[in-house]
C-alpha cells in the first residue's frame, strides 16, 4: 500500500471505516440474529474455529487429504478426497494439490507465489514515476462520466475519431477529433463528460496526485532539450529518438539542458515537465 504511493491520511480513514463497519455489521446481526440465515452459518464457524473439539466436515477432509499426500504425494489425477470435499477446485484445492503432489509439490507452489510477490514488490519498488498513461477507444454513441474524485487525466491526444468533452452544465463542450492535445486541467474537480460522436481512440495523461502539477507539449523539430527533467512519451506511430524506434506508451527520462535527436514523422511525441 506504501508502494502504491497512498496518502497516510487516507490510509487511516480506510482503517476507521473499515473497523466501524464491522463494529455495526457485528451489533446488527447480534442485535436481529434471524436477519439471515447466513449469520448462524458464521457464527458457527467463528465458535467452532476456537473449539478444539469442534468437528469441521470441510476442515477434516482437507487435513486427511493433506496427511494422505505424505512428502511425495499419490500422483497426480489419484486424489480420494477431491470427492468428498464440497469446493476441491476451489477452496480447498491446495489440500488436493498436496494430495497428489505431496507436502514437496505443496511447497514448490507457495515458492512460486512468494518468487512473483516478491518481483512484483521488487519492480514497483524501483518504480518513481508520477504518472499514468492511459487509452481510451469506443464506439460511436459512447457515452461515459468520470466522478471528479477518479478524474487526474491533466492531457489527452486524439488518435482516432472524435468526442465532445466537457462539464454537464457549466462550460459547455469541446469538440475533440483526431491529432488534438488537449489540456484538461481545469475540468480536475468536476465530474466530466466524453460523447463518442464517431469510433473514437484517444491516450491520456494522468498523474497520481492531484496536487502535482505538470505542463505538457507536443514535439515539433527535430531536437527535444528541456530546461529540466522531463518525461518524453510516444503516443502513438513508431518515432525514432536518438536511433532508438519507440512504439505507442514507450517513455524516457529526459535530462536538464541536453539535446536529443528526434524524428517524429512516422509519430507523435509528448514532453511533459512537472512543475
Amino acid at each position: 500500500m506504501f508502494i502504491g504511493r497512498f496518502s497516510l491520511k487516507w490510509l487511516g480513514v480506510m482503517l476507521i471505516i473499515g473497523i466501524g463497519s464491522i463494529a455495526l455489521f457485528y451489533l446488527v446481526v447480534t442485535k436481529f440474529p434471524n436477519i439471515s440465515n447466513r449469520v448462524a452459518t458464521w457464527n458457527a464457524r467463528i465458535e467452532c474455529y476456537f473449539d478444539q473439539d469442534c468437528k469441521n466436515y470441510q476442515v477434516n477432509h482437507a487435513k486427511m487429504a493433506i496427511a494422505r499426500g505424505g512428502m511425495w504425494g499419490q500422483g497426480p489425477g489419484k486424489s480420494v478426497q477431491k470427492y468428498f470435499l464440497p469446493q476441491s477446485s476451489s477452496d480447498f484445492i491446495y489440500a488436493v494439490i498436496v494430495e497428489e503432489y505431496g507436502r514437496v509439490g505443496g511447497l514448490f507452489i507457495i515458492s512460486l507465489y512468494l518468487m512473483f510477490l516478491v518481483r512484483v514488490l521488487r519492480i514497483a519498488s524501483k518504480s518513481d514515476d508520477d504518472f499514468a498513461i492511459c487509452s481510451l477507444d469506443v464506439s460511436k454513441g459512447w457515452i461515459g462520466i468520470e466522478p471528479e474524485e477518479y478524474s487526474y487525466g491533466l492531457y489527452y491526444y486524439v488518435l482516432r475519431g472524435s468526442c465532445k468533452f466537457g462539464v454537464p452544465f457549466k462550460d459547455g463542450y469541446d469538440i475533440l477529433k483526431k491529432g488534438d492535445f488537449y489540456c484538461a486541467k481545469n475540468k480536475l474537480y468536476d465530474h466530466f463528460l466524453i460523447e463518442a460522436l464517431e469510433d473514437f481512440c484517444m491516450v491520456g495523461f494522468s498523474s497520481l496526485d492531484k496536487k502535482q502539477d505538470w505542463s505538457g507539449k507536443l514535439v515539433s523539430g527535430n531536437t527535444v532539450k528541456e530546461e529540466r527533467d522531463s518525461i518524453l512519451i510516444c503516443l502513438d506511430g513508431s518515432p525514432v529518438v536518438e536511433n532508438q524506434q519507440l512504439s505507442i506508451f514507450d517513455y524516457g527520462n529526459l535530462d536538464a539542458g541536453v539535446q536529443y535527436d528526434v524524428d517524429a514523422i512516422d509519430g507523435v511525441l509528448a514532453v511533459f515537465t512537472k512543475n
